[in-house]
């Protein structure tokens, strides 16, 4: 013979699930921004780049913090040329440390370097690199850097360091 709980316990036990997952959230909320954020990434990788702004977009009304968020926010913004948009996203996610810093510090180097704020570009890809020595991109932007700071030996160093054709390009 099976035994159907009563009613009473069967709300019971219900309150008790809803209210865990309500506390879950509380306690854990990137869990339902790490859903929207891989949404939103995989819609920028078909191309759907105004779609996954959205998602981002809701990720950082939740999370105003949320450093992945808005590292792809602030990409998305410089690739449309708004180079404050970009910069107020980018100072953000480095400050908030996300995964991926490296490309954060990177991009806000080349944010600095539309504004022609050549050392705070400097700093910046110094930073990149510090996160990860072996980033080129960031060796060739810093190398920029240096040739508007008259640092000409500098960045011929960097380019050496990466040794890509369309390093001679900026010389």
């Amino acid at each position: 013979e099976v035994k159907i709980p009563s009613a009473p316990l069967l709300l019971r036990t219900s309150a008790f699930i809803l209210f865990s997952l309500f506390f879950w959230n509380l306690v854990f909320p990137q869990t339902s921004a790490m859903g929207k954020m891989q949404e939103g990434l995989k819609l920028f990788s078909s191309g759907d780049v105004d779609g996954a702004a959205k998602i981002f977009q809701e990720i950082i009304q939740e999370n105003p913090q949320h450093g992945p968020a808005r590292l792809m926010l602030g990409q998305i913004a410089l690739e449309h040329g708004d180079i404050q948009q970009a910069q107020q996203h980018l100072e953000i996610a480095v400050a908030s440390k996300p995964q991926r810093i490296q490309l954060a510090w990177h991009l806000l180097g080349k944010v600095y370097l539309f504004q022609k704020e050549y050392q705070k570009a400097l700093d910046a890809f110094d930073q990149s690199l510090k996160e990860s020595p072996d980033f080129k991109p960031a060796f060739l932007e810093r190398a920029r850097a240096k040739i508007f700071l008259n640092q000409i030996d500098s960045a011929v160093e960097d380019l050496q360091k990466i040794n890509e054709p369309e390093s001679e390009l900026l010389l």
